[in-house]
Order: structure tokens, then C-alpha cells, then sequence
């Protein structure tokens, strides 16, 4: 499998790798084995789901050559972004429109913003991946912090605050309510 992070992953994808990492797996071995274990293909690397009221929306990402070039899963780690359809510019005003009244907005749109406004020729795995690191800045002031043991306290939050979490939403619809926090849940997942 591939181990090319998703665009704006899953709850139920960072989930899956914290555990991995967890386990000791390096983090491409993580990457690719969680893509593998959610059965990612095609599009859904350059896809997410994210809340708007009550339902669900998804974004996409333009990829050049359109989707069909994803296919192939070796074309995968090489498919490169379009600038057609003024999406990046698209993606930042959804966002404020749809998280800019939630808690933890103004610390993460900057980071959101910084990611999607470096307008040069890129790779469909590198600005994903910019994506990810700026997720994880938030979650994990170190990497060690994954091997710590959780108190009772912590794994009993982790567990309320997981009760109104959609897991198959982007990561990014929990950091924007719960910041750090989220963090909790995600290592308690697999108790649910």
C-alpha cells in the first residue's frame, strides 16, 4: 500500500495511526498500513468529509490530469495539483464559513491558511502532508507524547468527548471544537 497521507483525513484514519504508531511502526509504515486497513484508493486521497450543519460536505482537491490519474495507486506518490478551479481559494472561505464561529478557529486557520496560500507546483503527497504536520502541531507537542500512558482521567475524557465526534469527518471538524483535547479521543478509539 501507499504511504501518501489522505487530504484532510479522517478522525477514524488518525485514529487508526496513532495506534500504529503506538505499536512502534515507523510512520510510513503507519501511513501505508492505515491506507490499507480503511481501504483508501483513488480519490479519496485528495478527498475529506467536513460538517456543514447537519449534514455532510466534501472537498476536494483539483489534481492534474483530473481524478483517473488516481487510479493507478503507484501514480499516487506523483500526482500533482491543479490550480483550475480557484480551489485553494474555495477551501479557505468554506472553512471560514463553516468553522470560523468555532473554538479553536483562530489557532488553526492560520495554520490551514499557511498551507494552502504556497502557490507553487507541488505534489498531491507534499501538500497533504503539510496538511498533516499542521494537524499534528496541534495534537502532539512531541512525538514521545503517543508512548506516555494515559491517566484514568484523561482516557474517561478522551471517552465523553468521543461520544460526539463523527469519525468519518476530517480530523479537522473535531480539532476546530476541541483543539489539543482531541488528542484524548483519538488514543481511547478503539475502546468505543
Amino acid at each position: 500500500m501507499v504511504s501518501v497521507v489522505p487530504f484532510l483525513p479522517s478522525f477514524r484514519w488518525y485514529a487508526s495511526l496513532l495506534q500504529s504508531r503506538r505499536d512502534n511502526l515507523t510512520e510510513a509504515e503507519a501511513i501505508a498500513s492505515t491506507n490499507e486497513a480503511l481501504h483508501m484508493a483513488g480519490k479519496g486521497f485528495a478527498r475529506c468529509s467536513i460538517r456543514e450543519r447537519d449534514k455532510e460536505r466534501s472537498l476536494a482537491v483539483a489534481i492534474a490530469g483530473g481524478n483517473a490519474s488516481l487510479k493507478r495507486v503507484n501514480h499516487i506518490p506523483s500526482a500533482t495539483l491543479s490550480e483550475h478551479g480557484d480551489w485553494r481559494h474555495n477551501h479557505l472561505k468554506t472553512f471560514e464559513a463553516i468553522y470560523g464561529k468555532m473554538p479553536f478557529f483562530t489557532e488553526v486557520y492560520p495554520l490551514l491558511k499557511n498551507c494552502y496560500e504556497e502557490m507553487y507546483e507541488e505534489s498531491l503527497a507534499s501538500f497533504n502532508r503539510r496538511l498533516h504536520e499542521a494537524l499534528l502541531s496541534i495534537l502532539l507537542p512531541s512525538p514521545d507524547s503517543l508512548h506516555h500512558h494515559l491517566p484514568e482521567i484523561a482516557r474517561e475524557r478522551g471517552l465523553e468527548l468521543a461520544d460526539s465526534i463523527h469519525p468519518d469527518l476530517s480530523l479537522l471538524d473535531s480539532i476546530m471544537c476541541f483543539g489539543p483535547e482531541t488528542l484524548l479521543p483519538l488514543l481511547v478509539w478503539k475502546e468505543k
